[in-house]
This record gives structure tokens, sequence and C-alpha cells, in this order.
């Protein structure tokens, strides 16, 4: 009972403190323009490759070994999740701290969990895929994402 109120109390003030994202289409976008088969066996390949390929598998090892850590820290993992899912910004403590000192820790963030992608890539002989390189590839599969100068596209003919 109190793990369950302590849940719902993290993840009402997490949802109360984030920001709609609006760089990425929302579920309902996804859902109601669905894509053909053979598109969504190409977006899944592409899935797996950025994960294995980029920081997902860094990412992951590092929400896992601080669960093992900190279990606690699986609430806050989940929370997170959630309001991701949901469309919303996740609650990243990293936003809090001065722009400068956000660029520091990020860079270390990211040098960190890159390390793993970089090596299983090295061992495949494929590139890294960096975030760019992913934000590309899920532009190309969701015609009506966001470009990069705000504008939304309508068509996939339109997407670059």
């Amino acid at each position: 009972m109190v793990f369950k109120s302590v849940f719902l109390g993290v993840l009402s003030l997490t949802l109360a403190c984030t920001q709609k994202k609006t760089e990425s289409p929302s579920l309902n976008q996804v859902i109601a323009e669905p894509l053909p088969p053979e598109k969504t066996g190409e977006l899944l390949t592409k899935v797996g490759q950025n994960w294995a390929y980029g920081q997902g598998l860094g990412e992951t090892a590092m929400t896992v070994g601080a669960i093992v850590v900190f279990p606690p820290y699986a609430i806050y993992a989940i929370g997170n999740a959630i309001v991701d899912l949901a469309g919303y910004e996740r609650l990243d403590p990293v936003k809090f701290l001065p722009p400068e000192s956000q660029a520091s820790v990020n860079e270390v963030y990211d040098t960190i969990t890159e390390a793993p992608g970089r090596g299983v890539a090295k061992a495949a002989g494929v590139p890294f895929r960096d975030k760019e390189t992913i934000k590309n590839d899920f532009n190309q599969f969701f015609a009506y994402s966001t470009t990069e100068d705000g504008n939304t596209r309508d068509s996939p003919e339109t997407a670059s």
C-alpha cells in the first residue's frame, strides 16, 4: 500500500513538473497514421540497430546498474518511462544545473554510455549510430515529424 502511494505521488509530481514534447509525433498521430507492414519491419530493424550500435546499450546498462546498486532508482526509471510514453519530457536532474554545467555533465554521460555501442559497432564492422543519425532515421519513417525549421511534414515524399 505504501509503495503504491509513493509511486502514484512520484508519478503525479513528475507529470506536473514536465512539459509536453513537441519534436516527436504523439502516440495518437502514430496510431492514426500507421506505417505499412514493410515500413514497420524496416523501422524495427533500424530501432534495433540504433540501440545496439548507439547509446541504447550503454544507457540500458547504466539504468540496470543503478537499479542494482540503488533499488529505489527503479521508481524514478519507471516514472520516466511512463512520462515518456505519455509524450512528456522526462524529469532530468541535470536540467536543474546551470547551462555550462549541464553541457559538461551531458558530455561525460554521453562518453560513458556511447562506449558499449562503439565497441559493438566496431566489432560488427558498422558505423556508430550517433544521436543525429538516429533522429534522421526516425524522421524518414514518420513524415509528420517536425523539421529542423519547426515546420511539420505532411507526406513521406516531403521527408528528407
